[in-house]
C-alpha cells in the first residue's frame, strides 16, 4: 500500500512538471516555431502520456487483452521518447557542424523516424511472441522472453547518442574563434539534451530490473517521479531567452492591473480640482455681488 501511494504521488509529480513543460515551451510562438523546441515537445509529450498509462494502468494483471495493450502503448511511448531525446542530440550536432539549411532534414522526416521506428518494433514483438509476453508477473510489460526487444534498440539508441554528444564537444574543440558564441549557445542546448537523455537511460536501467524485482521499487519510483521535475527544471528556470519572456510577459500584466487604478485616481483628482475651481469661481462672483 505505501508504495502505491509513492508510485502515485511521484507519477503524479512529474506528470504535472511535463505538463507545465510543454505549456511553458507553446506559450510564446517565436520560442515554439524552433526545431529544438518541437523536438523537446515530442519528448515530454511521449514521457507524459507513457506516465498517464503508468499511472493509471501498470497493474492490470487480471486483464490479459487489457494488459497486451497497455505493455504495447508503454513499449511504443517510451521508445518514443529516446528516439526523441536522440533526435533532439542529432539536430544539435548538425547545428554544431553547419549543415546547410537545405541539407537539413525537415520537421516531417524527425517525425517519421521519431515515431515509426518505435511502432516497427511494438508491431514486430506482437507478431512474433506470445500474448502471455506482453504481460509481466506484477505489471504489463514486456516479459523475460521479448524484454530485448525495448533493451536492445534502447542500447542503441543510447550508444547512438553518446557518440552524437562526443562528437559535438570535438566539433567545439576545433572551431575557429569567431564561431565560439554561437557553439557555445548550441553547447548549452546540448548538455540539457545530454542530462536528459542520461537521465531517461539511469531511470529505465533501474526500471529493467524494477519490473522483476519488487524491492527496486523506491529508486525505480524516486528516478521516475524526478525525470518531469529535471526536465522542467533544466527546460524552463535554466533557460535564459524563456526567462526573459516570462520577466516580460509578467511586467505586462502588472502594467495593465495598474492602469485601471492609475486611471480611478487621475478621474478622482480632475473631478476634485473641478469641484474646487468653481466652488471658488462661485465664491468670486457672491463678492463681487456685494460690493
Amino acid at each position: 500500500v505505501f508504495m502505491e501511494y509513492v508510485t502515485v504521488i511521484g507519477c503524479s509529480m512529474s506528470i504535472v512538471c511535463l505538463a507545465a513543460t510543454i505549456f511553458c515551451l507553446m506559450i510564446f510562438a517565436d520560442i515554439r516555431s524552433k526545431m529544438i523546441t518541437k523536438t523537446r515537445l515530442n519528448v515530454c509529450f511521449c514521457l507524459m502520456t507513457a506516465e498517464i498509462i503508468m499511472l493509471t494502468g501498470l497493474d492490470k494483471v487480471e486483464d490479459v487483452t487489457g494488459c497486451i495493450i497497455i505493455a504495447a502503448l508503454l513499449h511504443f511511448f517510451f521508445l518514443s521518447t529516446f528516439m526523441w531525446a536522440a533526435i533532439e542530440g542529432f539536430y544539435l550536432y548538425l547545428k554544431i557542424i553547419r549543415v546547410f539549411p537545405s541539407v537539413e532534414p525537415k520537421l516531417r522526416t524527425y517525425i517519421l523516424v521519431g515515431y515509426t521506428v518505435p511502432l516497427l518494433f511494438v508491431i514486430i514483438t506482437l507478431a512474433s511472441s506470445l500474448p502471455d509476453s506482453y504481460v509481466g508477473k506484477y505489471a504489463c510489460w514486456l516479459g523475460p522472453i521479448v524484454i530485448w526487444a525495448f533493451a536492445a534498440p534502447l542500447g542503441l539508441i543510447m550508444i547512438i547518442n553518446i557518440v552524437i554528444f562526443i562528437l559535438c564537444m570535438r566539433a567545439q574543440w576545433r572551431t575557429n574563434s569567431s564561431d565560439v558564441q554561437q557553439n557555445t549557445k548550441l553547447l548549452v542546448k546540448l548538455r540539457g539534451s545530454a542530462c536528459i537523455f542520461f537521465m531517461l537511460g539511469i531511470t529505465w536501467i533501474t526500471g529493467f530490473f524494477y519490473l522483476h524485482n519488487q524491492y527496486l521499487a523506491i529508486p525505480f519510483t524516486i528516478l521516475n517521479s524526478l525525470q518531469g521535475v529535471i526536465i522542467f527544471l533544466l527546460l524552463i528556470p535554466s533557460d535564459r531567452i524563456i526567462r526573459s519572456r516570462f520577466k516580460m510577459l509578467f511586467s505586462r500584466w502588472n502594467v495593465k492591473e495598474h492602469q485601471p487604478l492609475n486611471t480611478m485616481t487621475q478621474g478622482t483628482r480632475s473631478t476634485q480640482s473641478e469641484m474646487i475651481s468653481r466652488r471658488q469661481s462661485s465664491s468670486t462672483h457672491v463678492h463681487n455681488g456685494y460690493l
